[in-house]
């Protein structure tokens, strides 16, 4: 887009995102770099063309990156300068239809708030079953480990008990086992009156 015209030090502040005292500051500082309009005699009012705000614009990035003065005057002897494009709102010479612009660039930021907090709000309802469901199944799984431990714990009484009995049993039949066998008592000879 063409540069239609020259900005005032309230846009190119606006454009830099500084304040006005900061371009006037920086208008001063690296004035050899820039047009005769961005430096006036005294009682006249600053004008910036499109290579001042290139001028402008290298010194807002090199200042965001600590850069010091003499590395931007540096770079600018060097020829340095950065991008540039007019914002729509900068051809807009009516300071009420900026106003209003930015009325509008308002309501809509707004209105895209209103919808992210509608979807959030939507996405709240769906998480607030699923929590209490998953309270409800993490309360049934707790009941079914606790239920198991039981069911472990009964099993190994049982086994105990189980090898307790065959252990007797073992033992009850080795005594049986080792016993000798029983003799049977010799018939004894029929005594006298028996006969």
């Amino acid at each position: 887009m063409l540069f239609m015209r020259y900005m005032k030090v309230t846009e190119a502040a606006l454009y830099c995102g500084v304040t006005d005292q900061t371009i006037r500051n920086w208008a001063n500082t690296f004035s050899r770099y820039l047009s005769v309009k961005s430096r006036p005699l005294k009682g006249g009012h600053r004008q910036f063309e499109e290579g001042d705000m290139r001028v402008l614009l290298l010194v807002k990035h090199m200042g965001d990156d600590k850069k010091t003065t003499k590395d931007i005057l540096d770079a600018l002897g060097a020829g340095e300068r950065a991008e540039f494009s007019i914002p729509e709102t900068a051809l807009i010479s009516n300071p009420r239809q900026v106003i209003e612009r930015q009325r509008q660039e308002n309501q809509e930021l707004k209105e895209e708030r209103d919808q992210l907090l509608e979807q959030a709000r939507n996405l709240q309802n769906t998480i607030t079953p699923l929590e209490a469901s998953n309270q409800v199944l993490t309360a049934r799984l707790t009941d079914r480990d606790t239920e198991l431990a039981e069911i472990k714990a009964k099993l190994a009484d049982v086994e105990k008990q189980l090898f307790e009995i065959y252990a007797k049993g073992i033992e009850r039949g080795l005594k049986i086992n080792l016993a000798p066998p029983s003799t049977p008592k010799p018939d004894a000879p029929p005594g006298p009156g028996q006969g």
